[in-house]
């Protein structure tokens, strides 16, 4: 019993110490810092359901607040309906929009599986955190230019390059119930995209899509 509790202390304490990072159980307004600033909202939408499959119809569960400006951008994002558990967020930003295929970005055009990356796509770490039993998710979190801003896992791709002209997409996914007697997966079910789901089928419930 002791040491099960000495884990969830510790787990909790990691939680303390990325709560800049890692937004849980709340709303934090986050500023891109610095010059003139673009911000627009976006409706958050139903994106896969827990077979990783798309959702033909998907429904409207919150908003998200995208501001800009030349050294980076920011994110307030707002969610619904979200199964209770543990949550990474990640951006998909392409940085040259215009040379997306079909003149809509997507998941083809972010460079996955050694593609050919003409827009100039990046997948990476934006934050993480919990959802609770009323099933709302509140993120933040900021991203400078270049990989040296990069806070966490870069999955693929230059990371930011042109915070005024890239189409910046936000990525919720689900890591399963929270694991807090193992503190490092717990951390990993937060902050890599494949934490956990060597024991949960991971998934992404919902994106947003923030077009320049």
């Amino acid at each position: 019993m002791r040491v099960k509790f000495k884990l969830l202390v510790i787990a909790l304490a990691i939680a303390g110490i990325l709560a800049g990072g890692l937004a849980a159980y709340q709303s934090q307004s986050v500023s891109a810092g610095g010059g003139e600033e673009v911000g627009t909202t976006s409706t958050i939408h139903d994106f896969q359901d827990n077979g990783n499959v798309p959702i033909m119809y998907p429904q409207q569960r919150g908003t998200s607040t995208l501001v800009r400006n030349a050294e980076g951008i920011s994110m307030n994002l707002d969610s619904t309906d979200l199964p209770v558990g543990a949550y990474s967020i990640w951006w998909v930003i392409f940085n040259k929009p215009s040379e997306c295929g079909n003149n809509e970005c997507g998941g083809s055009d972010t460079g996955r599986g050694g593609a050919p990356n003409p827009a100039e796509a990046s997948v990476l770490w934006a934050t993480g955190g919990m959802v609770g039993p009323d099933r709302q998710g509140h993120f933040s979190a900021r991203l400078g230019v270049g990989l040296s801003n990069a806070p966490g896992e870069v999955l693929r791709g230059p990371a930011l390059t042109d915070p005024l002209g890239a189409e910046v997409h936000l990525i919720i996914r689900f890591h399963g119930t929270p694991e807090w007697d193992d503190p490092e997966r717990f951390l990993a079910q937060q902050s890599i995209f494949s934490g956990n789901c060597d024991k949960f089928p991971c998934y992404m419930p919902q994106s947003v899509a923030h077009i320049p």
